[in-house]
């Protein structure tokens, strides 16, 4: 539909052009599907114990190592994947072992058959013990490995951020310094407008009190009368 619509909008080159990147998408991903390395494990709750320590491996032990990120994750995929076979060999000699038991049932005791079948238990007993003892060390080293780097990326990721604050601080503190130098210096200025000012009120004064003479006016003399007024 894509190329239907690329080819209605535009021209048969450029369909030609989107179909061929579609192609090869494709086919990568089908060969990186068909090569991909899979087991089947039937302890999921240890496989995730696997996959959350070898998660935090390749997250945080970059941080706090001088590892690269990529050697950190090569590492851990091959030793994520030793694992996974040795867990899906468990898985099997478990089931061997089971049907070795079931096979008994119906078994005469004397039987060569139980005595062959008895032996082969006992055989797949011990090397579970020892696939199980593997399992259980290189899970171990696993979560140690990871609770270490966890615990040493927290830290330095602590240790950033106070420095980080630390650094704003300082860049506050010298804002405020700043800042109240400045402003000592202003409060110490001279007003260059108080003589004005001072100039300027006694101006307003003086024309005050003018104003107000020459609204009063002057004082009338008063009219006397006199004798020969007639």
């Amino acid at each position: 539909m894509l190329v239907y619509g690329v080819l209605v909008n535009f021209n048969i080159k450029a369909a030609i052009a989107l179909a061929v990147v579609v192609a090869v998408v494709w086919v990568a991903g089908w060969i990186a599907r068909s090569t991909a390395r899979y087991v089947l494990i039937a302890d999921r709750y240890r496989w995730q114990q696997v996959d959350q320590a070898c998660d935090a491996i390749v997250r945080h032990l970059p941080n706090a190592s001088t590892l690269s990120r990529n050697e950190v994750r090569f590492v851990i995929q091959t030793a994520r994947w030793d694992l996974a076979c040795l867990m899906r060999d468990q898985g099997r000699l478990m089931d061997l072992q089971r049907a070795a038991h079931r096979s008994t049932v119906g078994l005469a005791e004397g039987d060569p058959l139980h005595g062959e079948l008895d032996v082969r238990h006992a055989l797949l007993a011990e090397q579970l013990q020892a696939i199980q003892t593997e399992v259980e060390q290189r899970l171990g080293r696993l979560n140690s490995l990871a609770l270490h780097s966890s615990a040493i990326a927290t830290e330095e990721a602590k240790r950033r951020r106070s420095r980080a604050a630390a650094e704003r601080a300082r860049r506050t503190l010298a804002r405020v310094d700043t800042g109240i130098a400045e402003a000592a210096i202003s409060a110490t200025r001279t007003d260059p407008a108080a003589d004005f000012t001072e100039r300027a009120e006694a101006i307003l004064a003086a024309y005050r009190e003018l104003s107000s003479e020459r609204t009063l006016g002057p004082t009338p003399t008063p009219h006397t009368s006199g004798a020969g007024d007639a």
